[in-house]
């Protein structure tokens, strides 16, 4: 019995470990991808570029860890206790989704206003406009290929 135990949570540690790095993987060339569309669309100088490229790698991984994962769990939450969930509960949800929009909303803020500090208004201007358009190509990207699967 205590060899399937431990087996069990060998087996378990294992698993968990290739999700997350399997999850890592994607955010990693999601990442890559966002940072090439800004690049190939944006003209930079090799001075901006090189006060850019730090500044998109800190700001996208603590987006990423500290906003966009925490609120994924988040709502993984509320998917499985949505119809059990009670009114204390509900506005837990709803206070803690507030606090991931501010501390996202701070994080882009404080990005931006780093770039400021380098870069040209103008480019960096056209480096959110570009992130935007990016944003908006991707979802479209998974919006029609989930209407195929249908």
């Amino acid at each position: 019995m205590k060899k399937y135990i431990h087996f069990s949570f060998v087996l378990f540690t294992i698993l968990t470990s290739l999700s997350s790095s399997a999850q890592t993987d994607r955010f990693q060339d999601f990442k890559k991808m966002k940072l090439n569309y800004i690049l190939e669309n944006t003209f930079l100088t090799e001075e901006e570029k090189k006060a850019f490229l730090p500044i998109f790698e800190n700001y996208e991984d603590l987006y990423h860890n500290e906003v966009w994962i925490k609120e994924r769990g988040l709502r993984k939450g509320i998917t499985q206790a949505f119809d059990t969930i009670n009114s204390n509960s509900a506005s837990n949800y709803i206070s803690r989704f507030h606090e991931f929009e501010m501390l996202g909303m701070n994080i882009k803020y404080e990005r931006n206003q780093k770039m400021l500090s380098l870069i040209k208004p103008k480019t960096v201007l056209n480096i959110l406009y570009q992130e935007r358009r990016f944003d908006r190509e991707m979802f479209n990207r998974i919006r029609n290929r989930q209407k195929k699967e249908n």
